[in-house]
Formats: C-alpha cells, sequence, structure tokens
C-alpha cells in the first residue's frame, strides 16, 4: 500500500515537472505598454503621455518631449 502511494506521488511530481517546463519554452510575452503611459520631458520636466510626445534617439536612448520647442532647446544643448 505504501509502495502505490510513493509511486503515486513521484508519478504526479514527474507530471508537474513535465508541464512547467513546457510551458517555460514558450516564454512569456509582456504585454504591450499602455496608451497613457506618461514621460517625462529632459528640459521642461513635464509629464506627457508618450503617445502624444515628441521623441528623439540619441545613442541608442529614446528621449520624449511635450512640445517641438522643449526638443530643439534639447538639441541646442547637446549640440546634437
Amino acid at each position: 500500500m505504501i509502495r502505490l502511494a510513493i509511486i503515486a506521488a513521484l508519478i504526479y511530481i514527474i507530471f508537474r515537472l513535465l508541464t512547467r517546463s513546457g510551458s517555460s519554452k514558450q516564454g512569456h510575452v509582456s504585454p504591450p505598454p499602455p496608451d497613457d503611459l506618461l514621460v517625462e520631458d529632459p528640459v521642461c520636466h513635464t509629464y506627457v503621455p508618450q503617445k502624444d510626445s515628441e521623441s528623439l534617439r540619441v545613442n541608442g536612448t529614446t528621449y520624449y518631449f511635450c512640445s517641438k520647442e522643449c526638443l530643439q532647446k534639447f538639441k541646442t544643448n547637446q549640440g546634437a
């Protein structure tokens, strides 16, 4: 009787390990960012929705701005 319980427990553990490893092979997909994600303007430090912002990519970093005027100030100060 004890052998049967041990065998059943081992089968259950093996089953759990196999089903867990199968789901990790699929990988986790990150959900898309929300439409109202707020980003900070590095010039005036105003927060603005990312979808409504002006953006500039410099050396692999993306900067977001509340307006074209702040974008121009940033370019002028950075020498870009």
